[in-house]
């Protein structure tokens, strides 16, 4: 263990993020959140490099426990990113808003921790996973105080998760809400998680796509498309139906989920096919009888 007067071998812990929109990623963090600009550069081709102060930078190493505690405490039990930026306010409540104003997604509202700080998640610009955190004692006084055990979760309350790996859209809705042991998911197309437009005008990468949206959705809750129990589909042309069963049927393990298909007169994007999903959170495997899935539930 270091110690105060030991000489540190590193000087300075610098994050280092890609910003697709890089003027609102600038603005959002130097202006709003009002992070001092130290440097900043231009080169070849429009090459652009702003350096932000965030003050004091420390390292914070947590193993999956300690995540998943973090996670129930701060989030109502929603993962979090594998990284996660955290930045020390003065006022969470106060500078949360100020954010959210500011075009970030609210994950979860301020909330007190058990280790006396008031706590908020944001998904914000340059695809990154923030939280605010306020100390509410110093934290030597912290540190004399156990922390207190966690109360496990109300199965039969709802918890809510938005995922930080598709793509950060700020109108007001959850991914998916769990009640029980049952979850429901909401719409979801095919969609770049990069940069949210649809992957190709072509139903059947469309469908692709979203498959592999929605597989991504339940992999961040522990469960798979096995765990499917209906979906409803909803499609802008029955034309296109033959070209989705044959990517819905592959994608998806036998038995198949009970399915639902509409045809509506339009879908966000301009897409052409969407789908919502009703899961089961209890882990299940599939026998291996062909032709009839023999479904047991652990």
């Amino acid at each position: 263990m270091t110690t105060e007067k030991a000489k540190a071998p590193v000087r300075q812990l610098r994050l280092v993020v890609e910003a697709d929109d890089y003027d609102k990623a600038l603005t959002f963090y130097r202006d709003v959140l009002g992070l001092p600009e130290q440097e900043a550069y231009e080169g070849e081709g429009d090459a652009r490099v702003t350096i932000l102060d965030a003050g004091r930078a420390t390292l914070e190493l947590s193993n999956p426990a300690q995540v998943k505690l973090i996670d129930r405490v701060e989030a109502e039990g929603q993962p979090s990113a594998r990284l996660r930026v955290a930045f020390e306010v003065e006022d969470t409540e106060a500078v949360t808003t100020k954010l959210v104003e500011a075009g970030a997604e609210l994950i979860a509202t301020p909330r007190e921790t058990p280790w006396r700080s008031l706590n908020s998640r944001l998904a914000a610009p340059a695809g990154l996973q923030v939280t605010l955190f306020q100390e509410l004692e110093p934290v030597e006084e912290r540190a004399k105080t156990p922390c207190p055990k966690m109360p496990e979760p109300d199965k039969g309350m709802p918890s809510h998760h938005f995922s930080p790996n598709l793509h950060q859209s700020p109108a007001p809705f959850s991914h998916l809400v769990r009640h029980g042991d049952t979850g429901y998911t909401a719409g979801i197309i095919g969609q770049s998680p990069v940069d949210g437009s649809l992957v190709s005008p072509e139903v059947k990468d469309q469908c692709e796509a979203m498959l592999t949206n929605l597989e991504t959705l339940l992999e961040e809750v522990g469960i798979s498309l096995a765990n499917v129990l209906s979906t409803t589909i909803y499609l802008t042309d029955y034309d296109d139906f033959q070209a989705i069963n044959a990517v819905y049927s592959r994608r998806f393990p036998e038995p198949f989920p009970a399915r639902t298909t509409l045809q509506v007169a339009g879908l966000p994007l301009g897409a052409r096919v969407q789908v919502d999903a009703v899961v089961t959170l209890s882990k299940l495997q599939y026998g291996d009888r062909p032709g009839h899935g023999g479904l047991i539930q652990q």
